[in-house]
């Protein structure tokens, strides 16, 4: 008996890696989601012409520690609007960030929910999984939420032209691959897991 539940959960978690990849993916839209009601309560105006929801995917890429980048000229800065906010030295556009969602709530709430993507995950393997096979199932959300990261850099870029000057504003690609698309889904998507194998 010990047995075919062993090989049932051997063949289960290579073929759960797809749906995992798809809770991922809906993790990240969720987490945008969630950053963008934030913002809505705190009041956030959208930046003049920058449209309000490139503001959030900034802000979503800020709650992942991942900076976002002012390339004017020659010339790059980067910076986070989350930390920024708490010291006051905003731009008008987004001042009211962290006014009244604690910019704590920023950052655990995307936490929270790739830990319960990884639970999700782990949840719909019909097998008896190991921790470690749990974790494996439940860091698959990578697959989705990886692709996304990358995606999202493109999309919630910001550029514009004036005077023979250009200037862009987007998450940093280096660090949205590194930390929003694999660090964080891999390791809290394998807790996520872990505990559902508990």
């Amino acid at each position: 008996m010990a047995t075919k539940r062993r090989s049932d959960s051997d063949s289960a978690v290579p073929s759960a890696l797809p749906v995992s990849a798809a809770i991922g993916a809906a993790a990240y839209v969720l987490n945008y989601v969630l950053v963008y009601a934030f913002m809505l309560v705190d009041g956030v105006e959208s930046g003049g012409e920058i449209p309000r929801w490139k503001v959030a995917g900034w802000v979503f890429y800020n709650a992942h520690n991942v900076d976002v980048e002012a390339a004017v000229g020659g010339r790059t800065a980067s910076g986070n609007y989350l930390e920024s906010a708490a010291a006051g030295g905003l731009t008008d556009a987004i001042s009211a960030l962290t006014s009244i969602v604690p910019k704590l709530v920023y950052y655990v709430v995307p936490a929270v929910v790739l830990v319960l993507a990884g639970v999700l995950a782990a949840r719909r393997v019909r097998a008896d999984l190991s921790g470690l096979e749990a974790a494996g199932v439940g860091a698959g959300i990578v697959g989705g939420y990886l692709v996304l990261a990358v995606v999202g850099v493109f999309a919630f870029e910001y550029s514009v032209s004036a005077l023979g000057t250009s200037a862009s504003l987007a998450p940093k690609l280096s660090a949205a691959v590194l930390l929003a698309g694999l660090v964080y889904p891999v390791v809290l998507g394998a807790v996520g897991g872990v505990l559902d194998s508990i």
